[in-house]
């Protein structure tokens, strides 16, 4: 799930008041003493079929599955897009199975004569039920890495939580000129107030009507309702059943800070301004699955919140490996919902959970843990959570203050928010709230970081030696933020060789790192090899009139496959049908032929 920026902040700021909350749900969880092998075990016993009742898969409802695959796969008949030959007389095709798109069929008739082939390799992973999981996507045959998992339509859009306004028509960025006629909600064109995303909430908005807004940049409360109120006013039997059955946490919620905002912006607004008759519990139960399964995303050029029912069945792990695309722009001719993409990053084993990760691959255990607490209600039990030393990598490791020391200081137990941290040299424990307030104090100034200029944050990386681990979050992040700017807001041709240099280290430094918290074909991944190839070309180019060609050859043979497994990962993503890879290509060449 795409991760609300402001509740990212708002955690990082809320350390030391959560730490009591988190305490309490740990020490529950932590009753259940269930350990991840077992639960893998159990998982791969029921999908095996030791334990059927607990799986729902494609044989229960075998005739359905095909009827309604052939029933969606008509009615995409005429669409324009991708062709292929068909999969069983091998004649041009326009039809594609509606569950996985692997596949092509020139009618009926050759699509129910593959089903029976097909439906072992279609959509390949079932829904399992699990006391300590609850329902999630598990493997249900093995998954090469880089394959489609699942596409999938969002069944409601809208504005994000706590997010700036958009406009209700088109979801794009709302102007000051136009506002509905009728319920003054700010729009982007006159045309967007007939959409038909806005029609079936303008009656009840109108009755309160949106005041004036001069500032469109910033979070408006008067659109934190406009979610659940289109949850609620969702009349599509089949539709409404998908949004009722997901995860609300309505209870868990109750005793969050959550609770004042979703009281006074949603409940009290849409009962006692908009009108709405129906049951308060109702509201709050579409407010909880909001909060719990909605996955922000771009757009029409702005950050949207949406539903995925089936991508909300895949569980968090810290070191994922699945990923997903949401496709910005429309590739179906004549349906603007956001399509969601899963792939695969790693080969994923028959029996194996589905996962994301809901959180910061660049968080340390403490805020990591806390932000799923606080946004997802679960205290994470992964095996990077469960390592002081996050897989070996220190990547929230501080230094022992203690004269003549130095050594290095972790948790002693990471599954508890309040446990003591100890130096593993002198053996000296620290107070873990003295660790928050290193943290923080750090993580203020490296927010509060310049960077339309790369000095004030390659500063940063001669600062805090005394504090942090060398391999700290930190310091990471603060190289990530000068990969992105050499190159792209620093062009190539105003840089020198030295950050040319300096950039291709640090791409090295993360793509190690990647290797163990994103692993395989993941998007961060991705783009480290796309700016690492970028670097490496850039730099070829400079010390082309001083070096040897053998050496300005290796260079650019090392940056030439760089690319290509860069475009293998990035080219999965949808919206590079509009030349998103290409474009970024041409940039770099346009920097290069400067230098």
């Amino acid at each position: 799930m795409v991760i609300n920026t402001e509740d990212k902040n708002e955690v990082q700021s809320e350390l030391n008041s959560e730490t009591k909350t988190e305490e309490k749900s740990e020490s529950s969880t932590e009753e259940k003493n269930e350990t991840k092998d077992e639960i893998q075990s159990e998982i791969k016993s029921e999908v095996n079929g030791n334990d059927k009742s607990e799986i729902v898969g494609n044989n229960d409802a075998e005739n359905k599955e095909e009827e309604k695959n052939e029933d969606n796969t008509e009615k995409n008949k005429k669409k324009k897009g991708k062709q292929g030959p068909c999969g069983i007389c091998g004649k041009d095709a326009h039809q594609s199975c509606s569950q996985c798109s692997s596949v092509y069929y020139c009618s009926r008739d050759c699509q129910r004569e593959d089903w029976k082939i097909h439906k072992s390799k279609c959509r390949p992973f079932v829904i399992g039920k699990h006391k300590i999981y609850g329902r999630h996507a598990v493997a249900n045959r093995d998954i090469a890495a880089g394959e489609l998992i699942m596409r999938e339509k969002s069944i409601i859009i809208g504005p994000r939580h706590r997010g700036a306004p958009v406009c209700l028509g088109c979801h794009g960025k709302p102007t000051p000129h136009f506002t509905c006629s009728k319920c003054k909600y700010p729009l982007c064109s006159p045309d967007c107030e007939s959409s038909r995303y806005h029609q079936a909430e303008c009656p009840y908005l109108e009755k309160a009507p949106c005041p004036p807004i001069s500032d469109l940049s910033a979070a408006s409360p008067a659109y934190e309702c406009i979610m659940p109120l289109r949850c609620l006013l969702q009349n599509e039997p089949k539709l409404r059943k998908q949004i009722d059955n997901l995860q609300s946490h309505v209870e868990d919620i109750k005793r969050s800070p959550l609770d004042a905002d979703i009281n006074k912006n949603i409940i009290q607004f849409l009962k006692e301004r908009v009108g709405w008759s129906g049951p308060e519990a109702e509201i709050y139960k579409m407010a909880g699955v909001l909060i719990t399964n909605g996955m922000e995303m771009q757009h029409n050029q702005n950050t949207v919140r949406g539903i995925f029912p089936s991508a909300a069945m895949l569980a968090h792990d810290c070191v994922p490996n699945a990923k997903y695309y949401v496709s910005e722009f429309t590739h179906d001719g004549d349906d603007s919902d956001p399509t969601m993409y899963v792939y695969a990053t790693v080969p994923i084993s028959k029996g194996t959970s589905i996962n994301f990760t809901y959180t910061g691959t660049l968080y340390t255990t403490l805020p990591r843990r806390q932000h799923l607490q606080f946004t997802k209600f679960f205290p994470c039990t992964c095996r990077r959570c469960s390592d002081p030393t996050e897989l070996g990598t220190d990547f929230g490791t501080l230094v022992c203050d203690k004269t003549d020391c130095k050594g290095y200081v972790e948790s002693c137990h990471p599954m508890h928010a309040l446990a003591p941290w100890r130096c593993r040299k002198c053996h000296q424990d620290f107070d873990v709230n003295k660790v928050k307030m290193i943290n923080e104090s750090v993580f203020q100034e490296l927010s509060s970081i310049d960077r339309t200029t790369p000095k004030p944050l390659e500063d940063f990386l001669n600062k805090h030696q005394d504090l942090l681990h060398p391999n700290h979050r930190f310091y990471h992040e603060a190289k990530y933020g000068l990969i992105q700017r050499y190159g792209n807001r620093f062009p190539y041709n105003e840089i020198n060789k030295s950050q040319m240099e300096n950039k291709i280290k640090w791409c090295r430094e993360l793509l190690k790192l990647a290797d163990i918290f994103s692993p395989g074909m993941s998007t961060f991944r991705g783009d480290l090899k796309f700016e690492l190839h970028a670097a490496l070309s850039a730099l070829s180019t400079h010390v082309r009139k001083f070096e040897p060609t053998v050496i300005v050859e290796e260079i650019e043979s090392e940056a030439k496959k760089l690319q290509e497994s860069a475009r293998e990962i990035l080219e999965q993503n949808p919206d590079n049908a509009v030349g998103l890879f290409a474009k970024r290509l041409d940039v770099l060449h346009s920097q290069i032929i400067r230098i």
